[in-house]
């Protein structure tokens, strides 16, 4: 299902369930199941983290983990989402092996990174294809921080 959000006035909204059909309404939830499920509903960190704070306290969980787990879910969405808007949207023909050396440069150098050299060899590399290719669907600024 989708969530619309309309506001109504200065501080007051009002949300809609739209395409409910499809939606289950289970009677018991686990906190791995709800942050994953709740990981794709906004961009905005703050706004996830503010969702997750006052859905744990009402459900009774641990805060801190509960928002933890919601932000590493959700950055590891909004992550593969930039590969595959990526590939999807890019008019080179050779964009799939751009984004898999991409992720291949970016895991070897943090496995590698006490050679100096070569980490700065495949941070080069990578800085090349997220400046060329990746850049532009990274609307949460996940991977800019590494390429500034």
């Amino acid at each position: 299902g989708n969530i619309l959000i309309h506001q109504n006035g200065a501080n007051e909204y009002s949300f809609s369930l739209v395409d409910v059909n499809r939606m289950q309404l289970l009677p018991e939830i686990d906190c791995d199941k709800v942050c994953r499920n709740m990981c794709r509903l906004c961009i905005s960190r703050e706004v996830l983290a503010y969702i997750m704070t006052e859905y744990a306290s009402l459900r009774g969980w641990d805060v801190a983990a509960t928002v933890k787990l919601a932000l590493y879910y959700s950055d590891q969405f909004f992550t593969h989402y930039i590969y595959r808007r990526a590939a999807r949207k890019e008019k080179s023909k050779h964009i799939v092996s751009h984004i898999l050396l991409f992720r291949l440069c970016r895991s070897t150098r943090k496995f590698l990174s006490w050679e100096p050299h070569f980490s700065h060899y495949l941070l080069a590399k990578e800085k090349h294809i997220y400046d060329t290719y990746l850049c532009k669907y990274d609307y949460c600024d996940l991977l800019s921080s590494d390429y500034r």
